[in-house]
């Protein structure tokens, strides 16, 4: 008997479509913690009570009312490798300038009613892969704490379809320089500085399936609701010089939010939080140590900016370089 498959050596591969659910080779690849993507089929039985005559309680008969795919992936985030691509897949607007070190600004696209797609290559262990197509990414989560390196979180992906399990690609991956926690600087608000216990930033642009009569997949995901970018930080109570954070909040003072995390050679993540308030306070004492206080933010337009941007600067020259 041979022995089974393990998550040990799983992957993340992806690469640019040009056109919606029309898979393409994978040029891109990632190194990741978690995956969950799959192909559902949901069967069900016919919808009636049986034929006169039938001797059997059980039902006879089945169809299939839906093909979907579709899941999340978590992986490390780095300054340099196919992290890059996938935020500006995520957010939808990138711009690439300079001459050595370059820059990849990325914004949200808040008025396009598509999402870029991607094929995106499940591999798993044991030489097998899963390869899905019109791959769109409505959202993603950036999370670290002290202690950690940086995490893109990825939870609802919207395919078109998959082919089911394969024989894996030819992965080629990044020397990645990963965003650690000792690498950040202050988080400024307010004209205020703080050292950040933990900071999390949620983007969601709310797309969503559409399907339609005539087939068992969804075609390309449009948008459903407004988009939301929010967010938690975790600071030092009385950390700053004044009680900032509780007179912003309670002021419904607003504007824009700074973070920067500096790596080795040119690796910079310059993040702002555009027109951000605070929407809550809560600052607990459960003992003689030192309060922390929790602060959920949300962000917003303002007809320009369109509440968040990630600057990545590095030594690639395009965003979608897999080095």
């Amino acid at each position: 008997m041979a022995n089974p498959d393990r998550g040990l050596e799983s992957y993340l591969g992806a690469g640019i479509e040009s056109t919606w659910g029309t898979a393409v080779s994978r040029t891109n690849w990632l190194r990741v913690s978690n995956l969950s993507l799959q192909r559902t089929l949901d069967i069900q039985k016919n919808p009636h009570l049986g034929t006169s005559g039938q001797t059997s309680n059980n039902q006879r008969g089945h169809f299939t009312a839906s093909d979907k795919s579709g899941g999340g992936f978590e992986f490390p985030a780095a300054y340099d490798d196919s992290t890059v691509l996938i935020v500006a897949h995520a957010m939808g607007a990138v711009a690439d300038a300079g001459a050595g070190p370059f820059t990849h600004t990325i914004t949200l696209d808040t008025t396009s009613s598509e999402l870029a797609a991607l094929t995106l290559e499940q591999g798993k262990g044991g030489g097998k892969a899963e390869v899905f197509e019109g791959g769109t990414i409505p959202g993603f989560e950036f999370r670290i704490a002290a202690g950690e390196i940086a995490k893109i979180i990825v939870p609802g992906v919207i395919a078109e379809t998959s082919g089911g399990l394969v024989a894996q690609g030819s992965p080629s991956f990044a020397t990645s320089s990963f965003i650690k926690h000792n690498q950040a600087g202050q988080f400024g608000f307010n004209s205020l500085l703080w050292d950040l216990v933990s900071i999390s930033i949620k983007v969601e642009r709310m797309h969503a399936e559409r399907m339609l009569l005539g087939s068992l997949n969804t075609k390309k995901p449009c948008p459903s609701d407004f988009v939301k970018v929010t967010g938690t930080l975790v600071i030092e109570l009385g950390a700053e010089s004044t009680y900032g954070i509780n007179t912003a909040w309670l002021a419904g003072t607003q504007g824009d939010a700074t973070l920067t995390f500096t790596g080795a050679g040119n690796n910079v993540l310059a993040i702002t939080l555009q027109n951000m308030y605070v929407n809550n306070v809560s600052d607990p004492v459960s003992g003689p140590g030192v309060i922390q206080q929790t602060v959920t933010f949300t962000c917003e337009s303002d007809g320009t900016d369109e509440g968040l941007k990630f600057v990545f600067t590095n030594d690639n020259t395009n965003y979608s370089d897999n080095s």
